[in-house]
């Protein structure tokens, strides 16, 4: 049973793992439900790590749209030229 909190002062998440302090491994029933909670667990971390861990997502595709500077533009340009001139392909480097 894991749980998600957000503290009020703060936007630290913290998890919960619900672990019982009554777990025994002392007959096979027992150690069954042990191992049974403790996968549990084990899934409130994975969860818990994918939560905290996973990447804002992105509103353009990489390497798509934005704007270069001028700069960057003029480079681009230098090396479409140099390109030419070597007898490279005429294709607009800018699209």
């Amino acid at each position: 049973n894991g749980s998600t909190t957000t503290s009020a002062s703060s936007s630290a998440q913290s998890f919960g793992l619900g672990l019982s302090s009554r777990m025994s491994v002392s007959s096979s029933a027992s150690a069954g439900a042990a191992r049974a909670q403790l996968l549990s667990v084990l899934t409130a971390i994975q969860k818990a790590y994918q939560t905290t861990n996973t990447p804002a997502a992105s509103t353009t595709a990489s390497g798509s749209g934005g704007t270069a500077s001028s700069y960057a533009q003029s480079q681009v340009s230098n090396y479409g030229l140099a390109l030419n001139i070597l007898g490279g392909s005429s294709t607009s480097l800018l699209g």
